[in-house]
């Protein structure tokens, strides 16, 4: 899909959105996707991972949305569905 930035990351699914990490001009960023590819929504979380690898993951647990980065823990207080 275009439009999401450079990146490795795996995507988490819940109901019918998808979220996944991409970068752009050394920025992360969170998107949230339906499954019809409708860019819910995007947040910037930071600047990009220097390193290699680990990358930026979301996780699903207890119907919230986690994304876990080479340097944070970010806990997002959304309803991932």
């Amino acid at each position: 899909m275009d439009g999401l930035g450079d990146g490795w990351s795996s995507a988490a699914v819940a109901g019918d959105r998808i979220f996944i990490t991409g970068m752009e001009k050394k920025r992360e960023f969170l998107f949230a996707l339906n499954v019809q590819d409708d860019r819910k929504w995007t947040t910037e979380y930071g600047r990009a991972y220097g390193r290699s690898f680990p990358g930026a993951h979301p996780s699903i647990a207890n119907g919230r949305l986690y994304l876990s980065h080479g340097e944070y823990l970010l806990a997002c207080d959304i309803e991932a569905d």
